[in-house]
């Protein structure tokens, strides 16, 4: 039996905003009164080339789901009900770790960009298995929007957002959380892959 997502893509990135987003800075903003983006404005000028990626990528994505639900742009696949369950099973994943990896960061976790010379080194948790537990789950997530939305240009959306966070990590954050952190963090970086692998 086949049919289709039933725009199921949309619903799950809303949902990813609403817990991973909205509510993520919400809770920090009453955690420590800060909505954890100082410094963004400083960051993102010598970065803008890999954040406009990394934009592209994601709101390219948002965008074609929006095309999805309201029927102007069709899948060009239909799903078996099997491949509905795992894209959803991803996404369960992908929130949940995403979340997980905020909850561990506590009073350290800011926005994509934003920069403290404050916050302490998170290893425990998920950041013993990967050191960008947040960046990870919500690839897995927004993979099962491409699975549930079956479009060339969801694929190379989503291709070229992870690319641009492979981009950000590696030419951003990481010289920043070396220079704060000294050997502290390669010693980290020895020891826990990026993502999930020696390539990833």
């Amino acid at each position: 039996f086949y049919f289709v997502s039933l725009s199921m893509s949309l619903i799950v990135i809303i949902i990813y905003c609403l817990f991973a987003i909205v509510m993520r800075v919400a809770f920090i903003y009453r955690l420590t009164g800060s909505y954890g983006i100082e410094n963004a404005k400083t960051s993102i000028k010598p970065n803008l080339y890999y954040i406009i990626c990394l934009y592209i990528g994601f709101y390219g994505m948002i965008f074609l789901a929006i095309l999805d639900f309201f029927n102007i742009l069709k899948p060009q696949l239909y799903i078996h009900v099997n491949s509905v369950f795992i894209a959803l099973l991803l996404a369960l994943i992908g929130l949940g770790v995403t979340i997980s990896g905020q909850h561990q960061m506590g009073k350290s976790w800011r926005v994509i960009v934003a920069k403290s010379e404050h916050t302490k080194l998170i290893t425990h948790g998920l950041f013993k298995y990967s050191r960008n537990p947040i960046y990870l789950g919500t690839l897995i997530l927004f993979f099962s929007t491409v699975i549930l939305f079956p479009h060339v240009l969801m694929l190379i959306c989503f291709l070229f957002a992870y690319l641009s966070i492979e981009l950000l990590v590696r030419f951003d954050e990481e010289p920043h959380l070396k220079k704060v952190h000294g050997i502290e963090y390669e010693n980290f970086c020895e020891k826990v892959y990026r993502l999930f692998s020696k390539i990833f």
